[in-house]
This record gives C-alpha cells, structure tokens and sequence, in this order.
C-alpha cells in the first residue's frame, strides 16, 4: 500500500484508519509514525499486508476483503498481486 501521489512531492501527516487485523494477517508498517495513539503516513510507502490460509486464492480475498475497510483516500492498493498472467 502506497501514497496515491508517490512521484510528487510526499504529502505528509495524513491519519490512516485501518480495521481490526485478523489474526491470519500481518500488516508491516514503512513510512509510518504514531502520534497520541494515531498512526500518520510519513513516507512513500506506508505497509504492507500478508497473510497465511490454505491457498494463495484464500489470502487474496483476505487480504483484499479487510483492504475494503481501509481508508483509501490517499492511499493506491495494486491489485495484481498473486495473479498468474
């Protein structure tokens, strides 16, 4: 998960608000600082998400449901990770 605006000038400061992790998920944090309990972006890329389920078809529609509560405002998500072409 990236800042929509990667190649521009970073924006900085936004609070992200993400939904509770599963505990089949792993969220590791890039660019990200914690002020008064409240994580705020502070870089390019701000976390990355993984998760572990019998199949690969499994973890994405994990990893893509919960995504669905986070806000995307200012963030791009790719959506062709563990897509065979």
């Amino acid at each position: 998960m990236r800042r929509r605006d990667i190649q521009k000038k970073p924006v900085t400061g936004f609070a992200l608000h993400l939904p509770e992790v599963p505990p089949n998920i792993t969220v590791y944090y890039s660019g990200v600082s914690s002020v008064n309990g409240q994580l705020l972006a502070t870089g390019g890329r701000v976390f990355m998400v993984t998760c572990q389920d019998e199949n690969l078809d499994r973890c994405r529609e994990h990893i893509y449901g919960w995504l669905e509560g986070v806000d995307m405002e200012n963030l791009f998500c790719r959506s062709d990770i563990g897509v065979s072409n």
